[in-house]
């Protein structure tokens, strides 16, 4: 595996592998996630069979996978749906023994944190944890005018 400041992607560098008999030529890395939320995954790839996935997503369908086979740059996106989780972890990688692939601007874009709002529950004996989010006002008040008593 290595990385290639020339000849990068379409929007900069790329991360190029070059699968063996038995290996895949992969990388993978652990992401922080908000639980019950969804993320936009993307990535560009080209190559012979290139493979971006996200595993651990806690609903119980797996994982989700995109792949492509081919030369060209090719733009790859999808929604992951994250269950009760707080981390997921993202890989890319070819296939065993085929020829090299490259994968650039690889993303999962979502919440960062949680929205108490969005979980608050006030009850007779709490005090709520969220307030409106506050509005701009239409037009700015005029400027403060130091007093001159």
């Amino acid at each position: 595996m290595r990385s290639s400041a020339h000849g990068g992607g379409p929007l900069g560098a790329a991360v190029e592998g070059h699968p063996g008999g038995h290996d895949y030529a992969g990388c993978s890395q652990k992401v922080s996630v908000v639980a019950g939320t969804s993320y936009d995954f993307s990535a560009y790839v080209s190559g012979a069979y290139a493979f971006v996935r996200v595993t651990g997503t806690g609903t119980g369908s797996g994982e989700v996978q995109l792949w492509a086979n081919g030369p060209d740059w090719t733009g790859l996106r999808t929604t992951v749906a994250v269950g009760n989780v707080h981390v997921v972890t993202v890989h890319f990688h070819g296939w065993y023994g085929q020829d090299r692939y490259r994968i650039s601007r690889i993303s999962l874009v979502g919440p960062m944190y949680p929205d108490p709002c969005a979980t608050a529950t006030a009850g007779p004996t709490s005090t709520p944890t969220c307030l409106p989010r506050p509005v701009a006002p239409s037009s700015a008040p005029d400027s403060p005018h130091p007093s001159t008593t």
